[in-house]
């Protein structure tokens, strides 16, 4: 991980982190970034760099963590939220039951390695 990165968004005021505890455990976490679209520079954006939660909190908790993140990011003046999720862990009917909506499908290449092992890494 580049931490002097996340650093440097954090000093920058653009990283988001919410945490999501049971009894004061951590249980799960959202790390997202604010910045000024690219498109649209008046209007505030966040994104989804990545998320967890506790296999035992799933569902009602994560439920819960979502929308929080949502009400904090209108709070914040976000105008335009994209959240991303892995093919292999679907959560895609979670965030349509959350009112998001299928934007744009995002295609991803591992330049470091050959042709072959890429396909083969991703199923």
């Amino acid at each position: 991980m580049a931490w002097e990165t996340y650093f440097a968004m954090e000093q920058a005021g653009m990283l988001f982190l919410l945490t999501a505890r049971h009894d004061g455990e951590l249980v799960g976490y959202f790390l997202g970034i604010i910045l000024p679209n690219l498109h649209n520079r008046k209007c505030l954006a966040a994104v989804s760099d990545m998320y967890f939660l506790h296999p035992n909190h799933r569902g009602h908790t994560g439920v819960r963590m979502f929308r929080e993140v949502e009400h904090a990011w209108r709070r914040m003046g976000v105008e335009l939220a994209t959240i991303t999720c892995k093919v292999s862990r679907n959560y895609g009917k979670l965030f349509e039951r959350l009112g998001w909506q299928l934007e744009e499908k995002i295609y991803v290449k591992d330049l470091n390695r050959p042709e072959s092992s890429v396909s083969r890494r991703r199923q």
